[in-house]
């Protein structure tokens, strides 16, 4: 009897332990509130914070969080604040006036892994930030960014672009979304190594690949940012291995192997690469302090690669959408063109002004399609107190452009396609100052006249060159999109028909 007493006893303190190591590791993992953070979402649980309560479709749901709960709004993604800044008048405030707080870029375990933390113009931070970013775009204004010189480089990809549907695709019903993406790195790929590719090259499909899987492999690794146990599982679950694959060859194929060639000589010096390699030895050469290396230069060779090529491709493959969806816009546009330059000549820049209509159907699409809802994220950089919340240091703040370009407030109907929107009465074109598909503050698009550049010059051009028409079989594309680090439109087939055969 007196050993079942020790028994149970022994059995009652094993249980004890047992229960007491537990709710100290619940308690080491529930997501500590340091009190008067913004509004949060729901209940936050161990381990796991408010990821639970997240869907297949953030940028939805952050739209009727915002409405619940106000424009700045906050969740835990496991031990992680995470802060969403939700109205035109709070992203400007936050991202402009308190930019010293809020103009930081998060570490993530993925970054950390691919040595992807202070490098390049997108995770680059502080002093060293300031130097790269000035860096690049003096180089760029070098190279006639806003200018003739690139806006020709534009029209000449982008008749290799129509030359290529003409041959290849001869009014047959097809996907263009792939060589869309093709002509667009084509032009990012000419300023950086002075040179583009053939379309057909295999060499410049795998690259163009490689990034473009990437791109789509960032929202589905997203948990790992957080929960970073995962990228020790076995197997490739999230994507993760594929992705680190992908950027190494991006990093070694293309951006490091044009470093060595232009180095060595064997490649054009009148191109980016060089003149920011040219920068780097005059500054070595007077000693002066400076934080240019070639990691540095590989990691922006990166960037500008990526957010070059995806941000104006998905752009253009929505005004199809759009266009093939509404193809009266798509008639006036020609018509447009016809009767304001010809049919003779491509339009240029210098007929933008004279192209109202053409100019508000780009902008009407790059405010409907929203297509970086959340842009990259930032970070709070210090303890902060912001409209009488306290927001930890390391908290990551994410601007919600949706709440901006979707906002009904500023735009009546923000979710039907209507280009007049950005007429006044007389016809001149205004821009509300909720339009900000670049986003605003230092964090915003370097490169946004080249975007515009491009976006101009290459629908000018398709639409002087083509009709285009929905599939036969399956009609109009839907609206769906798929959910990515940008939001493209889900595939759809069209048929492109020569206007003067």
């Amino acid at each position: 009897m007196l050993d079942c007493l020790f028994s149970s006893v022994s059995s009652t303190g094993v249980v004890l332990l047992l229960l007491v190591f537990l709710f100290t590791i619940l308690w080491i993992f529930t997501p500590k509130n340091p009190g008067n953070i913004p509004p949060q979402v729901g209940i936050s649980l161990p381990f796991l914070g408010h990821y639970h309560l997240l869907d297949h479709n953030p940028r939805k749901q952050c739209m009727r969080w915002a409405k619940q709960l106000g424009d700045i709004y906050s969740f835990y993604i496991g031990q992680r604040l995470v802060v969403v800044l939700a109205s035109h008048e709070i992203l400007k405030e936050a991202l402009v006036k308190e930019a010293h707080a809020f103009g930081h870029r998060p570490v993530t375990p993925v970054g950390e892994k691919l040595g992807r933390t202070d490098v390049g113009l997108t995770l680059a931070n502080g002093a060293n930030w300031k130097e790269q970013r000035t860096v690049t775009v003096n180089i760029l204004r070098e190279m006639g960014m806003g200018k003739d010189l690139l806006a020709d480089k534009i029209s000449e990809e982008a008749e290799h672009f129509l030359k290529y549907v003409k041959e290849e695709v001869g009014g047959r019903t097809v996907d263009l979304d792939y060589p869309i993406t093709l002509a667009i790195s084509n032009i990012i790929c000419n300023i950086l190594k002075g040179s583009r590719f053939e379309y057909d090259d295999p060499f410049f499909k795998e690259i163009v690949r490689d990034m473009f899987e990437n791109f789509k492999l960032l929202q589905a690794i997203s948990p790992t940012r957080y929960f970073p146990i995962l990228l020790l599982l076995p197997g490739d679950l999230w994507g993760s291995k594929r992705l680190f694959r992908n950027f190494v060859n991006v990093k070694e194929l293309f951006a490091n192997k044009y470093i060595k060639e232009i180095e060595a000589g064997t490649q054009p010096n009148a191109n980016f690469i060089a003149s920011y390699l040219k920068e780097m030895q005059s500054k070595m050469d007077r000693g002066q302090k400076t934080y240019q290396d070639k990691n540095q230069l590989l990691n922006i060779i990166i960037d500008l690669f990526n957010a070059g090529t995806e941000t104006t491709s998905t752009t253009i493959k929505w005004a199809l959408v759009y266009m093939l969806r509404n193809p009266e816009v798509q008639e006036r546009v020609y018509r447009e063109i016809e009767e304001h330059v010809g049919l003779e000549k491509r339009p240029t820049l210098q007929d933008r002004p004279k192209l109202k209509y053409l100019n508000v159907v780009i902008m009407e699409t790059q405010r409907l399609a929203s297509i970086g809802p959340f842009i990259v994220p930032h970070a709070c950089r210090q303890d902060y107190t912001y409209r009488g919340y306290f927001i930890p240091k390391g908290s990551v703040v994410l601007p919600f452009l949706d709440s901006v370009l979707h906002d009904e407030k500023a735009w009546g109907d923000p979710m039907n396609f209507r280009p007049e929107r950005f007429f006044d009465e007389e016809g001149n074109i205004v821009k509300p100052e909720e339009f900000i598909p670049f986003a605003v503050g230092s964090r915003a698009c370097l490169g946004e006249s080249i975007a515009k550049a491009e976006l101009f010059l290459f629908l000018s051009a398709m639409i002087q060159e083509f009709r285009f028409l929905p599939d036969p079989i399956s009609g109009p594309p839907g609206l769906e999109e798929k959910v990515g680090l940008t939001h493209h439109p889900v595939p759809f087939r069209l048929r492109a028909v020569p206007r003067n055969p």
